[in-house]
Order: structure tokens, then sequence, then C-alpha cells
């Protein structure tokens, strides 16, 4: 039992290493690939997010869905209304809800930048068969599932969780029912 204990250790001691290796290489070259562009990470993933919810958002749930705390998403929503890349405004339902909009601007960064990755994404990993990328599509989506468990949700809360990230990041939930007139 010892044996395997220290194996399966020995085993997640390699697996960290790799796993950090690659966020570190990532986030260096993801960084490289922003900097013509003019964006920091943190106003890339809030930009991102905007741009793929495309209605007005509650800055709350901007905050909750980037992982951001709410004083670090206000200095973010100031430098992205500053370089009109997303707008800002209060609800007309209740005054003290403060909404977040992505730009038409704002909208085209993002599609340059995501081009941009995509095209170094397809470079990179040119050397792996469709089979191989569904394999690390079906790993990486289920250790996704496994860290959102551990770190953050209840099982119980761990589906609308995840389907929050997930409909954040394809469209509209229900804070789109927010009054947007502005």
């Amino acid at each position: 039992m010892t044996e395997v204990l220290d194996f399966r250790a020995e085993q997640m001691k390699r697996i960290s290493g790799i796993f950090i290796t690659l966020m570190l290489i990532a986030k260096r070259r993801f960084l490289q690939l922003l900097q013509p562009f003019g964006l920091t990470l943190p106003q890339f993933i809030t930009l991102a997010a905007l741009s793929m919810y495309q209605e007005p958002c509650k800055m709350s749930d901007l905050t909750s869905v980037t992982l951001h705390d709410a004083a670090t998403m206000t200095g973010i929503a100031d430098r992205l209304v500053h370089m009109g890349l997303a707008e800002r405004f209060h609800s007309q339902m209740d005054r003290r809800v403060v909404l977040v909009h992505v730009t038409s601007a704002g909208l085209n960064l993002i599609k340059q930048i995501q081009d941009e990755l995509l095209n170094d994404s397809l470079t990179v990993y040119r050397i792996l068969t469709d089979e191989e990328l569904a394999k690390i599509e079906q790993v990486f989506s289920y250790v996704l599932r496994q860290v959102v468990t551990y770190i953050s949700v209840e099982d119980t809360h761990l589906d609308a969780a995840l389907s929050k990230l997930e409909l954040f990041m394809c469209g509209p939930t229900p804070c789109a029912a927010e009054d947007t007139a502005h």
C-alpha cells in the first residue's frame, strides 16, 4: 500500500511540475501576444468575458466570473472605459446596480486577439492529431470540473457554477434581463 501511495505521490509531483511549466509558458506567450494590443491579462480576461456575454452585465457578476475582487474589477473597468473598449452605467431599474458593456471597439480588439491566438495555437499544436486533441479536451474538462469542485463549490452547486462560467462565456445569463437602457 505504501508503494502505491509513494508511486502516486511521485506521479502527482511530475504532473504538477508539467502543469506548472505549461502554465508559465502559456502565460508568458499570451502576455507577449497581448503586448502589441496594449492590454494586460486582467484587462483581456474582463474584455473577453464582456464580449462573449454580449449584454450589459452587473459589475458583481463580472467580478465573480473573472475571479477578481471588487476593487480590482473597478480599476480594470475604469481603464477599459478610458480606453474606449467598454462603457459603464447605472441600471434604470436599480440605480445602485452598475452595469458594464463592451463597445464595438472592444469587440473588434477581442476579435483581433482571438484570431491571433487561434493562429498561434494552430501553429503550436499542429503536431497533434484530432484524436489527441479530443483526448486533451476531455481530460482538461474533467480536471477543470474537479478543481472547481475542490476549490470553490459544493457538489450540489458544481453544475450551476460551471454552467454560470460557460454561459457567461457563450452568451447572456439571467443578468441580461437587467434593464439595459442607458
